[in-house]
């Protein structure tokens, strides 16, 4: 099968952090990264993010 690839830089480790797994599919994966990025902008409170 395919894997999932992200990659996390920051202003302070400008060398990128690779996490690499199974791929779950398009769709799966989308909705996992998506539902992901919404719960750390609640723990942040991130109001204006634009996701």
């Amino acid at each position: 099968g395919s894997d999932n690839i992200i990659a996390f830089t920051t202003e302070r480790f400008p060398n990128p952090l690779i996490v690499q797994g199974a791929g779950a599919g398009a769709a799966v994966t989308a909705f996992g990264i998506f539902s992901d990025l919404i719960k750390v902008c609640e723990r942040f409170d991130v109001s204006s993010a634009k996701i």
